[in-house]
């Protein structure tokens, strides 16, 4: 469940020009935070609840995901999921129900789809009396996911090379057929010398990600690494 309040907004759309006195915010909550669409479960919902005062217009649209080489995401938009409705507006402190559907050529394959859906708010035109006012846009990005045929999960495989400025650059590879939520990454060498790296990344099936280690944390090979996802805690020791 995602409830967003004044401030946490992720797009900021200027209304006005010059300086701006006022910073408003709309406070929508969304249930749940991701879905998962199989043969068995071929439509689901999500709920948005409007907690302000005035009614909220939204938009939604849907994204293919995928990642380039360098484990950036992409994202295309694409009618490969039905969305109803794609345009509403949810009266002061009422909710709205958005169903998404595979069409039929989404139906799964040996690999999960990775898609996201955005929920762009619609901003309303504002009274003349306030033209001096910020007003933030709400954009929210929820993943969808596709399952495989069969029960899949994430594997990792490590590798690392060497900066021009001799920073360790450690590198996991999604081999499995399903996508990993990396919340940490935990090394520690045999010198005991500690790396801790705090960060929310997907990896996506076949694809990878790369942190640059720098050099003054001292690590050297063989090391231990622990990554919280998902999935749980996956440890591994690399050898280089």
């Amino acid at each position: 469940m995602l409830f967003l309040k004044q401030g946490w907004q992720l797009l900021v759309v200027i209304l006005s020009g010059g300086f701006s006195s006022c910073l408003f915010a709309a406070n929508i909550q969304v249930d749940p935070l991701s879905i998962q669409l199989s043969t068995q479960k071929p439509i689901q919902s999500l709920t948005l609840s409007n907690f302000d005062n005035t009614p909220l217009n939204v938009q939604i649209k849907a994204f293919a995901w995928s990642q380039n080489q360098q484990g950036e995401d992409i994202y295309q938009p694409t009618a490969d999921l039905l969305i109803s409705p794609p345009i509403a507006t949810i009266a002061a402190g009422g909710q709205q129900l958005v169903r998404m559907g595979l069409t039929k050529k989404l139906f799964p394959t040996a690999v999960e789809k990775a898609y996201r859906i955005y929920i762009q708010e619609i901003p309303h035109k504002q009274p003349a009396a306030e033209k001096q006012t910020l007003y933030m846009a709400l954009r929210i990005g929820l993943p969808i996911f596709i399952e495989p045929l069969k029960a899949a999960k994430a594997e990792l495989a490590w590798s690392s090379t060497r900066s021009a400025t001799n920073e360790i650059l450690l590198t996991a590879k999604n081999t499995g057929a399903a996508h990993l939520k990396l919340f940490q990454l935990k090394l520690q060498d045999t010198q005991k010398h500690h790396y801790q790296v705090d960060a929310l990344h997907y990896i996506l099936p076949g694809n990878s990600y790369t942190w640059t280690i720098p050099q003054k944390q001292k690590l050297s090979f063989p090391l231990h690494i622990t990554a919280l996802t998902d999935q749980g805690s996956l440890a591994a020791t690399y050898i280089k």
